[in-house]
C-alpha cells in the first residue's frame, strides 16, 4: 500500500514540476497569424511509457520515468540516481522505434498486472505502464519478457547519468 501512495506521489510532483515549467502563453492577439502560430506552439506529447522503481531497504535507484512519443524522456530522481529531481532529455525516433519493437516482442499486453512476492515488504517495486496497463512486480518474481523490457528502460536511467 506505502508503494501506491509513493508512485502517486511520486507521479503528482513528477507532474507539478511539468507545468511549473511551461510557460503560458496568454497574449491577446488580434492577428489571425499570431493566433494560429500560438496554436501550433502548444504540441499535447503523449506519454508512451511510465516505469517507477520503488523504495527498499538498500541502496536501490528510486525514480519516476515517463517516455514521449516525441523522445522526450523526463526522469524524477528520487534516490541513488544522479542529481536528485527531474531531469529532462531526449532520445532519438530509432530507440523510440526500438523501445516500441521490445515491447512488441516481448508481448508486454499479454503479462500479468502483477508479479509479487507474497508477504515480502522489504524487496523493491517497479511498476511499467504501457497504453494505460499497468505492471507491478518484484525483480525476483518477474518473467524473462519483463524482464528484458525493463532492462532496455534501465539503459535510459543510465544513459542521462553518463
Amino acid at each position: 500500500m506505502k508503494f501506491r501512495y509513493f508512485l502517486a506521489l511520486t507521479t503528482i510532483i513528477g507532474y507539478l514540476i511539468y507545468l511549473s515549467k511551461l510557460k503560458p502563453t496568454n497574449k491577446k492577439s488580434t492577428n489571425e497569424e499570431a493566433d494560429n502560430e500560438a496554436e501550433e506552439a502548444v504540441i499535447i506529447e503523449q506519454e508512451l511509457i511510465s516505469y517507477t522503481a520503488g523504495p527498499c531497504r538498500g541502496r536501490c535507484k528510486i525514480f519516476d520515468l515517463k517516455i514521449f512519443d516525441s523522445g522526450k524522456v523526463e526522469l524524477n530522481s528520487v534516490k541513488n540516481v544522479g542529481q536528485p529531481g527531474l531531469h529532462t532529455f531526449n532520445i532519438s525516433e530509432a530507440q523510440v522505434q526500438e523501445l516500441k519493437s521490445i515491447i512488441e516482442k516481448e508481448s508486454f499486453s499479454s503479462l500479468k498486472t502483477e508479479y509479487l512476492i507474497k508477504g515480502n515488504k522489504g524487496s523493491q517495486r517497479h511498476e511499467i505502464t504501457i497504453d494505460g496497463k499497468s505492471t507491478i512486480f518484484h525483480k525476483k518474481k518477474a518473467p524473462k519478457k519483463l524482464m528484458n523490457i525493463k532492462a532496455a528502460l534501465d539503459k535510459l536511467v543510465s544513459l542521462e547519468n553518463q
